[in-house]
This record gives C-alpha cells, structure tokens and sequence, in this order.
C-alpha cells in the first residue's frame, strides 16, 4: 500500500482541522437552541486525534 507524502498528509491533517471546526460550530448552534446535539464536541476530538494519528502512520518517514 502507498504511504502518503509530507504534503498530502498536511492537507489532510488541515482539512481534518476544518472539517472539526466546523462540526464544533454545528454542535454548539444545537445546544445553544435548546436541543440534544447526535454527537459531543468531546467525540468530534476524539475522533479527528484518532484518525490524525492513522496518517501519522501512514505517512512516509523523511530520509536524513
């Protein structure tokens, strides 16, 4: 299986950033009305520590 480089696994690691910002925003907006958000704020980190850790792994280690 290829391995991801240095810059793909920034790109991804920064729209992982955004994707959570955003669901943190979308999280808060339900709570603020008075209603049960489907997931936390807690799980969105979790969940993004999670799978930035899977493209640590499965990126490419830099030659020195």
């Amino acid at each position: 299986m290829k391995k991801f480089n240095g810059h793909e696994s920034f790109m991804i690691q920064e729209g992982l950033k955004l994707y959570a910002a955003g669901l943190k925003a979308e999280i808060k907006e339900v709570e603020d009305n008075g209603r049960n958000a489907f997931m936390t704020q807690g799980f969105v980190d979790i969940s993004v520590s999670e799978l930035n850790d899977k493209v640590k792994e499965m990126t490419r280690k830099e030659k020195k």
